[in-house]
């Protein structure tokens, strides 16, 4: 019994000598300048960047290190790949948002004449309002007038105009300046609604002429 345990005991020592060694015998193979092949333990720096084969003692390959240029044309790919993904999910979504603004668009309108008379009252619409607005305007610049009379009068009497007619005088101001602006946005309203008008008179008659839905607007 003694002496098997003694020869168990140094099997595993030999054992344990011998693993490093086998996990140390790897070779790693390249080519030379001259395209011949060489193996070592280890690859020499000018040839790191080249496609490399590691095999082990027995000559049995265990890996296999693409060159730095495949690595990097593979790398160019995907990319190229992931890009192709991401603008077909981008048409995609254009073509879908498109088709649905076609469909609402005919079915507003029957003709182009029911267009034309849909766009002529939303622009009658929005002069009516900076007629008014411009009316308005009219009525506060003569009280305007009017209070710059009165405080002009006044300080030629030798009085001095009071706050209150001061801060009158400013509210009325700010009323025409008010007024003003909202003409202005009024204004830039229409120049919207008729470009809007020209491009969806555009596709109408694209879509009538027989247009596929959700094909892209020429620009």
């Amino acid at each position: 019994m003694r002496s098997a345990t003694i020869l168990a005991s140094l099997f595993a020592a030999t054992m344990v000598v011998s693993l490093p060694t086998v996990q140390a015998a790897k070779i790693k193979c390249w080519k030379n300048s001259d395209g011949v092949r060489e193996c070592g333990n280890s690859i020499p720096p000018e040839y790191a960047r080249q496609e490399t084969v590691e095999k082990s003692s027995s000559g049995m390959t265990t890996k296999r290190t693409k060159a730095a240029q495949d690595r990097e044309t593979a790398r160019k790919a995907r990319l190229a790949k992931i890009e192709a993904s991401k603008k077909e999910r981008a048409e995609a979504k254009r073509q879908r948002k498109q088709v649905a603004l076609d469909r609402v668009l005919l079915d507003t309108y029957a003709t182009e004449e029911d267009m034309r008379l849909a766009h002529t009252q939303n622009i009658e619409a929005i002069d009516s309002r900076i007629n008014h607005s411009k009316g308005h305007i009219g009525k506060l610049e003569e009280t305007l007038a009017a209070m710059h009379k009165v405080a002009a009068d006044e300080q030629r009497a030798g009085k001095e105009v009071s706050a209150k007619q001061l801060a009158d005088i400013n509210s009325v101001q700010n009323q025409i300046d008010a007024t003003e602006g909202d003409i202005a946005r009024r204004e830039d309203e229409k120049s919207k609604l008729q470009a809007k008008y020209k491009k969806d008179l555009s596709r109408f008659r694209f879509l009538r002429g027989g247009g596929a839905l959700g094909a892209p607007v020429e620009q």
